[in-house]
Formats: structure tokens, sequence, C-alpha cells
């Protein structure tokens, strides 16, 4: 009993903070103008990831760029089966930002940028990613 309480409180609590999350998000950046984080997963993830895959396999070294990379999760699978190319995630919420920054320390072949990818300079991507939503 004790148990299901404390699981009941941590879905709360974990509903609230998302809550909270995005209305700071809505607030802070006036609206949508940069879309709120929202990570890549499912079915869609792996589509995605095997299509890219597909240009990954060349012994050319590529950059290869991920718009709105939120917590890293297109770029870490693919940084790490795909050492000889470059990896660069722009994102510009500071949460996911920090999330993939932590995650990805220990890859030497990933970029984080901080920022609205809309001022980067992406001339020296060959290709670019960019996961929209799951629909």
């Amino acid at each position: 009993m004790v148990f299901v309480t404390f699981l009941g409180l941590l879905v709360y609590f974990l509903g609230v903070g998302i809550f909270l999350y995005y209305t700071f998000t809505f607030i802070v950046f006036k609206g949508w103008e940069n879309p709120p984080y929202f990570p890549s997963m499912g079915h869609i993830k792996k589509e995605l990831l095997n299509e890219v895959e597909r240009y990954l396999k060349t012994s050319q070294r590529l950059h290869i760029g991920d718009l709105g990379c939120g917590d890293g999760r297109l770029i870490k699978p693919l940084a790490k089966k795909f050492p000889q190319h470059q990896f660069y995630g722009y994102e510009w919420d500071n949460v996911p930002f920090q999330i993939a920054k932590f995650s990805l320390r220990k890859n030497k072949n990933v970029h984080l940028i901080k920022g609205d990818f809309f001022r980067q300079d992406l001339k020296h991507l060959n290709i670019i990613v960019c996961y929209l939503s799951p629909n």
C-alpha cells in the first residue's frame, strides 16, 4: 500500500513538474517562437535513425547537424556507431541542452551548440536531421 501511494505521488509530481516546465517555457520564450522540448522516441525515431544511417555508411568524413537536438537521443547512437563523422547538436532550451551535454560528454565526435539554430552558420553541415513530431 505504501509503494502504491509513493508511486502515485511520484507520477503526480512528475506531471506537475512537466506542466510547470512547459508553462515556464511558454511564458519566458513568448509563446511557441521556439518550440518546447519534445523527445524523439518510438518507431519514428527508429525509422529516422535507419534513414540517416544509410547516408553515413561512407568513408568520407561527414558533418551531421541535429537541429533541436533536445537531450541528444538521435545523436548519441549515431555518434557511437559512426565515430569517423562529426555530429553537431543545436538546442536553445537549457534543460535538455544540459542533459545532452552530460550524456554525450564522452563522445569526442559530438559538438553541442546552445542557441537558436536559425542564427547559426550551418554551411559546414553535409546532412541536417530534424525530428519534428511523432505524427
